[in-house]
């Protein structure tokens, strides 16, 4: 019985610490609605996997590289440039 009356005699004082932090949790929701109300929106999870992008849309196979060795007349030393591209050796 005593622990039952200790219980009761703090629950005002929970019940008000409860309230408090429902509030702050209020205040905190409100502020960042405010910040960040256009910022977002929601959308259906349907909309989100349409949009949702997945490794295959995203990644290329790979094409087939240049031989070893293989370089650009004028450009020693670095394949696939064009030659005649100015401050650089053979121009």
């Amino acid at each position: 019985m005593g622990e039952y009356e200790a219980a009761k005699a703090a629950f005002p004082a929970t019940l008000k610490a409860w309230e408090d932090r429902a509030k702050e949790g209020q205040k905190r929701v409100q502020e960042l609605s405010t910040r960040f109300s256009g910022w977002y929106y929601v959308i259906t999870a349907e909309s989100f996997e349409k949009f949702q992008l997945n490794r295959a849309g995203v990644v290329e196979p790979k094409t087939a590289a240049p031989a070893p060795g293989a370089e650009t007349p004028g450009l020693p030393g670095i394949p696939g440039l064009p030659p005649g591209l100015p401050g650089l050796p053979g121009n």
